[in-house]
């Protein structure tokens, strides 16, 4: 089996998924704080007490918030799917790891050990009928 390496490419975002997924976690919470913000402004411009055009405006303002507010859940679902560097690291890693020849040779000595150290250590039955 051939040894795959770690590019450069995987190394670089490697180390850029986690700020990744903080800067849409910040981008996440703007979109849904500016969706609120919009909202309310639009109701209260939409009173009567104002003139036509800020009426208007609060319409619009009214219409932009459930598009901001979806944008937000789109990016909260990439940022959900997106792993982390540990888990990143993890998917790269440990099935090398795992499908390595050693490791498989190790891992079947290391049984054998682990059953033969169990059997000397298995306590011995006395022959009238009762432990020691």
């Amino acid at each position: 089996m051939a040894t795959e390496i770690i590019t450069p490419v995987q190394m670089y975002w490697l180390t850029r998924l986690t700020p990744l997924g903080q800067g849409l976690a910040f981008i996440i919470t703007l979109l849904f704080i500016i969706a609120v913000v919009h909202f309310v402004a639009g109701c209260v411009m939409q009173d009567d007490t104002f003139e036509d055009h800020t009426h208007e405006t609060g319409t619009k303002l009214i219409k932009r918030s459930p598009l901001l507010a979806a944008a937000g859940i789109v990016f909260l679902v990439v940022n959900c799917l997106l792993p982390t560097t540990r888990e990143m690291a993890a998917i790269l890693i440990v099935p090398r790891v795992a499908n390595s020849e050693k490791v498989q040779t190790a891992g079947n000595h290391l049984y054998d050990l682990a059953v033969e150290w169990m059997e000397e250590l298995r306590p011995a039955k006395n022959k009238e009928g009762g432990a020691k």
